[in-house]
């Protein structure tokens, strides 16, 4: 249903690039025209089922460690804290 909203609201906004350009023959139309292609055709040719059959693997080979984290993670950080003034 959204995927319908986009592609629609995609086309309008293209008409009306084309349009600004038929109007003013500058650059910025152009680019509006060259982007909302884009973007329609990555609209249209991606499909929910293609983008959920995507899968993460991590393989570590011998002596190795891996290393997941949702934060910064420090590896080999010494205790000692350093008293420079």
């Amino acid at each position: 249903m959204i995927k319908i909203f986009l592609i629609t609201l995609n086309i309008g906004a293209l008409i009306a690039s084309i349009f600004w350009y038929y109007k003013s023959k500058e650059i910025e139309p152009i680019v509006s025209i060259l982007t909302l292609i884009s973007t329609l055709i990555v609209l249209l040719f991606t499909n929910k089922k293609n983008l959920t059959k995507i899968k993460l693997n991590q393989k570590g080979g011998k002596n190795s460690k891996n290393y997941q984290s949702a934060k910064k993670i420090v590896i080999n950080q010494s205790d000692k804290k350093d008293n420079a003034t």
